[in-house]
């Protein structure tokens, strides 16, 4: 006989994105047809390794109440920023479900987390001064664990490697844990950021960006993507 399938819904969501503090200002902009891809010198040089300045960008610094989240200052001045938005926007998810974050202590709650590139890994485990707590504030498992440690929950917490596919396979993975009974609930997210043109330069080598900050789905004037940032 089959097992028991369990409904599935999603409850609440929290995000950062370019030019967009939260999701109602992206809602605005979108509905407005406002083009958040700018071309400045917020990440890199125009003309930088000759890729493409053009991109999606945050317009604000990345910010956390490390000793709120528990996180204590030496760990934190070397975490992993994606570990740091992952961390934060996961808890204002959950208020955006109206659930109170601490209610989930104990909990059979999953956390899954989507994960390809982090343009810090190499500077911070050539950094010799931050010995011991390197490879804790920079393994990508943290981006998942460092939430479900927060919080106390129990339930599986992973993060997924699937290139740009990946956010849709940890959706995927909530929704089959969840509808199989296997997990109560599930927290799903993923993050990227810019930090400097050498991924870009990589990309562009592989003919994947484009030129002109449009990226054409769909079109046969496909010629590429603009790179961005987004929680």
């Amino acid at each position: 006989m089959a097992g028991k399938t369990y409904e599935v819904v999603i409850s609440g969501i929290s995000g950062i994105f370019p030019e967009c503090e939260s999701l109602d200002e992206l809602e605005v902009k979108l509905l407005n047809k406002e083009n958040v891809i700018t071309n400045d010198e917020r990440k890199w040089t125009p003309g930088e390794l000759n890729v493409p300045s053009a991109t999606g960008k945050f317009k604000s610094d990345i910010e956390l109440d490390n000793m709120f989240f528990g996180v204590f200052k030496r760990l934190y001045d070397i975490m992993d920023p994606l570990t740091t938005l992952s961390l934060k926007h996961s808890y204002q998810a959950i208020f955006d479900a109206g659930v109170n974050p601490f209610d989930l202590s104990g909990t059979n709650t999953a956390v899954l987390m989507s994960s390809v590139t982090s343009e810090t890994e190499y500077e911070c485990v050539i950094n010799n001064n931050y010995l011991g707590y390197a490879m804790l504030g920079h393994s990508r498992t943290m981006q998942a664990n460092r939430i479900s440690y927060f919080l106390n929950v129990k339930g599986p917490s992973l993060v997924i490697d699937a290139t740009w596919s990946g956010g849709m396979q940890a959706l995927q993975e909530a929704y089959t844990l969840i509808s199989k009974g296997i997990a109560d609930a599930a927290l799903v997210g993923g993050c990227n950021l810019m930090l400097g043109p050498e991924v870009s330069f990589h990309y562009k080598s592989m003919r994947r960006l484009n030129e002109d900050g449009c990226t054409k789905c769909f079109s046969a004037n496909a010629d590429g993507y603009t790179r961005s940032e987004g929680c």
